[in-house]
């Protein structure tokens, strides 16, 4: 895990780099076309939950950007919000119909089985504040 942050940190240093000195119109592409991705993707994660192949679901997902060890499993209509704040750790099973809200970031441990129909929270609204105002879980 630590080399996937590693490189993350690494690649967004460089695309830094690259915007600074990359012609304008260059740069509306690619940022054009990396906004398209991330719909594609957000759509594919959407969609590939209703999918019954656990093998391929879990593929996609480690594709379009969960971070989900190859020991660990994701049963059908699994959802998240946002996916690549949630965290998976090793031998980890999440049941089906389950709600994982990373907002805040959210990382299992290891050797963790999350039951089918759970819904983890990392915020949530402040009843007492005048404007109900939004909290975290940390």
């Amino acid at each position: 895990m630590m080399e996937n942050v590693t490189a993350r940190a690494t690649a967004a240093a460089l695309r830094s780099r690259v915007v600074r000195s990359a012609p304008a119109p260059m740069v509306r592409v690619v940022r054009w076309r990396w906004d398209v991705w991330e719909v594609a993707r957000l759509c594919l994660r959407t969609e590939v939950r209703r999918f019954p192949a656990h093998t391929v679901r879990n593929i996609v997902y480690r594709r379009t950007g969960v971070a989900l060890p190859r020991t660990s499993s994701i049963h059908w209509r699994a959802k998240f919000c946002p996916p690549q704040r949630v965290v998976v750790g090793e031998h980890t099973t999440i049941g089906d119909s389950v709600f994982l809200d990373g907002r805040d970031g959210l990382t299992t441990g290891s050797d963790v089985n999350i039951g089918s129909r759970v819904t983890i929270w990392t915020r949530q609204h402040d009843p007492d504040d005048p404007w109900f105002a939004e909290t975290g879980g940390r």
